[in-house]
C-alpha cells in the first residue's frame, strides 16, 4: 500500500534483545514500524515534512501491524502551497 502524509515524529528505540526498531507517526496519528536501519533513518529525514511511504499490514494474534517499507520525498506540491502556477 501507498500514501502520502506529513511525517510527524520518527522516535527510534531498543526491542529487549537489542534489535533497534523505529516507529513513524504521521499527521493523522497512524503509526508504522520498521526494523530495518536504512529506512529507519531516511524516515528521520522526513520528520516535519511530507513523504511519500509505502506499506504493509501483517495481523498477528488478533493485532494488526504496519511496517513502513520505503519512504521518499513527496511528488505532491509543497506544503502550503498550491498545484496551481497562475499568479492570478
Amino acid at each position: 500500500m501507498e500514501t502520502e502524509t506529513r511525517i510527524e515524529s520518527v522516535q527510534k528505540s531498543e526491542t529487549r534483545n537489542g534489535n533497534k526498531r523505529w516507529v513513524v507517526k504521521d499527521s493523522d496519528d497512524r503509526e508504522y514500524t520498521t526494523f530495518r536501519p536504512t529506512i529507519g533513518r531516511e524516515a528521520a529525514k522526513y520528520e516535519g515534512r511530507r513523504a511519500h511511504i509505502e506499506f504493509h499490514e501483517d495481523e498477528r494474534n488478533g493485532f494488526t501491524n504496519v511496517y513502513l517499507d520505503r519512504i521518499t520525498e513527496s511528488s505532491g506540491p509543497p506544503e502550503g502551497g498550491s498545484s496551481e502556477t497562475d499568479p492570478d
